[in-house]
């Protein structure tokens, strides 16, 4: 199965592809959040149906996850 992990932020969001066959997941992006939200989600979907993808794991900021 493919899996999208996205690690957000305020300045950039990091899109890395995972396979659970092999156990893997590479970096594969990172997209701007200064872009218009649309432009994002789009870059998303076109992620999304290219690769195949069937799962996504969203990633917590760091500052959040230490409060």
């Amino acid at each position: 199965m493919r899996v999208l992990g996205i690690d957000y932020g305020r300045a950039r969001m990091g899109i890395a592809l995972g396979d659970t066959e092999t156990g893997i997941a590479s970096p594969w992006c990172v997209l701007d959040m200064k872009e218009p939200a649309e432009k994002i989600l789009e870059a998303l979907k076109k992620i999304i149906k290219e690769e195949q993808v069937e799962k996504i794991v969203l990633g917590m900021p760091r500052p959040l996850a230490d409060q």
